[in-house]
């Protein structure tokens, strides 16, 4: 059938007939009908229930008829986030996305009747990157899954092959060793220069500067010896420090802590004897306060006044600039190169295995090296073979 002779709101869409209905340049109803598009009874069929769903509009009726057998998206969507044991801020962000971005069109809709074709023309209207598209779809893959739907049509969404690859293969940054001493050199250099300026010449400046260029000495060489995530960091206290370990149970997430970390678990981290010196000299070491402070001597709470520094390092030291969350990735990297397992790095970082094995895939590889395989091989003696162990028997 020539496109121009479809009745309106009407079209062949894949193996069957989208029904649409638009109103104020906006679709308010949208259903894919499985059958041959070019059968006239099927045809005719699509015609009557475009009618009906016009008429109920007509009526100020919902659209979509609401039936006890079929849990609508809401509700599963409660029932789900209600399900989750994860952290509180996560759970926060998902009920956000769904909020924003899911509700508004799919609140009362039957779980089973939303397509994939739905969801990829929804993802593309919000006008953002691949990434945050993904992000999106998390919880809304989570929702029919805890519905049951099989296949799930969210796991069938794709995107354009050169908009996947802005973000999928992306190869994680780092710092070689001499670039991550370099930088730590630089950065002490600078504090020590301007505190020796704030003792010679004392003026609110040189005291801020002072102030500031130590605390940024610190917390870089932190985030590179522990690896945490800047907000864990900035929630550390002098009391997580028992001399060895740190431990790792709360974040500052917008300048706003929060007593759990990002997945929910606390964590044990090992301080590795270099940074411990740093550590045991603090000036605040044994008064339980914040290790990270804000010139006040409070909390800090983000990292603003400590990146100019960072950025001061790399222009000295002529290193082309990393995100400060690359240093988190070089102690991945560092973890893998003295033969720490994926399970052991994964929990010193705060990821689960699967997640430590997908953002750092290529570093496993790189220093996976000469094994010694002969682990791998059959312990004979415990495992005989068939034939033998009868023998044996026999005798």
């Amino acid at each position: 059938m020539d496109a121009r002779r479809w009745p309106t709101g009407i079209k062949p869409r894949g193996k069957g007939l989208q029904v649409e209905i638009w109103r104020g340049g906006k679709r308010v109803y949208s259903k894919i009908l499985e059958c041959d598009p070019f059968d006239a009874a099927a045809l005719a069929a699509a015609v009557e229930h475009r009618e009906d769903k016009l008429a109920r509009l007509r009526l100020g009726l919902p659209l979509r008829q609401e039936r006890t057998d079929l849990a609508v998206f809401s509700d599963v969507a409660f029932r789900w986030l209600s399900s989750l044991q994860i952290g509180e801020n996560q759970i926060r962000g998902y009920h956000s996305v769904l909020n924003a971005r899911w509700m508004p069109a799919y609140a009362s809709w039957p779980v089973n009747e939303i397509t994939t074709a739905d969801i990829q023309e929804r993802l593309a209207s919000f006008g953002v990157s691949v990434k945050t598209q993904k992000n999106y779809l998390r919880p809304l893959r989570g929702t029919l899954k805890h519905a049951g739907i099989n296949p799930n049509p969210a796991d069938a969404v794709e995107w354009p092959r050169a908009a996947r690859g802005k973000t999928r293969n992306k190869r994680r940054q780092r710092y070689s060793i001499a670039e991550r001493d370099g930088l730590l050199q630089r950065l002490e250099a600078l504090a020590i220069k301007h505190k020796q300026l704030a003792l010679e010449k004392p003026s609110q400046k040189t005291l801020t500067d002072a102030h500031w260029s130590e605390q940024a000495a610190l917390y870089f060489r932190l985030m590179f010896g522990l690896g945490t995530r800047p907000g864990e960091l900035l929630a550390l206290t002098n009391r997580h420090y028992d001399g060895a370990f740190m431990w790792i149970e709360g974040q500052f997430v917008r300048s706003k802590y929060h007593d759990e970390t990002k997945t929910g678990h606390s964590r044990r981290v090992y301080v590795p004897q270099a940074l411990r010196p740093h550590l045991d000299e603090h000036p605040s070491r044994f008064d339980k306060g914040p290790i990270m402070r804000a010139y006040n001597g409070g909390p800090l709470k983000d990292t603003k006044r400590l990146n100019p520094w960072w950025k001061e390092a790399h222009t000295a030291e002529r290193i082309p600039y990393r995100d400060p969350y690359t240093c988190r990735h070089t102690r991945a990297a560092e973890l893998l190169s003295q033969g720490v397992g994926a399970a052991e790095g994964a929990y010193q970082l705060g990821h689960s295995v699967s997640m430590f094995m997908e953002l750092y895939s290529e570093f496993i590889e790189e220093y996976r090296g000469e094994q010694d395989w002969s682990r791998f091989e059959i312990a004979a003696t415990q495992t005989p073979h068939r034939t033998a162990a009868k023998k044996r028997k026999a005798r």
